[in-house]
C-alpha cells in the first residue's frame, strides 16, 4: 500500500491536544482471500509497515516536543474486493499499524507514544 501523508491530532490525557504531525505509512502486506462464489470477496492481510514521521508540530505547555523520524511495526487489516464490471473491481480495507515513536525534548527521551492509527481506503482497479 502507498498513499499520501495522513495527518494526525496528538492528544494526552488529562493535558488536551498536543498539536499534530503527519506520517506517510508504506506497508507490504500478505493477502489472504476467502473462497467465495458470490459478488463480494472478503479477506484478511499482514504484513509489515515502515513509517517516516513527518511535519512534527507539538507542545506542552510551551515546551516543544520532537518525535523520532521513522517506525517500524506490524500491520493488521481487512476488507473485500467486488467485481463492478468485467474488467472493473472496487475495493474497500481497513488496517491498524502499531506506529510508536520516542518522544523527546531538547533531545532527551521523555515517553513514547503509542499512535496506532487505523488506515480507511477505497479504490477502483483495472484488470487487463
Amino acid at each position: 500500500m502507498l498513499t499520501i501523508p495522513q495527518k494526525h491530532d496528538v492528544y494526552l490525557a488529562g493535558v488536551g491536544k498536543l498539536g499534530h504531525l503527519e506520517h506517510l505509512p508504506p506497508t507490504l502486506s500478505l493477502v489472504y482471500e476467502f473462497a467465495n462464489d458470490g459478488p463480494i470477496v472478503p479477506y484478511v492481510s499482514g504484513g509489515l509497515n515502515f513509517t517516516w514521521i513527518t511535519n512534527k508540530r507539538l507542545e506542552v505547555a510551551g515546551i516543544p516536543l520532537d518525535l523520532e523520524d521513522y517506525s517500524l511495526g506490524l500491520a493488521l487489516g481487512a476488507g473485500f474486493v467486488s467485481r463492478v464490471s468485467e474488467n472493473w473491481l472496487f475495493n474497500a480495507s481497513v488496517k491498524w499499524i502499531d506506529l510508536e515513536s520516542d518522544v523527546l525534548a531538547g533531545g532527551a527521551k521523555l515517553t513514547n507514544a503509542q499512535l496506532d492509527p487505523l488506515l480507511w481506503s477505497l479504490g477502483f482497479s483495472y484488470q487487463f
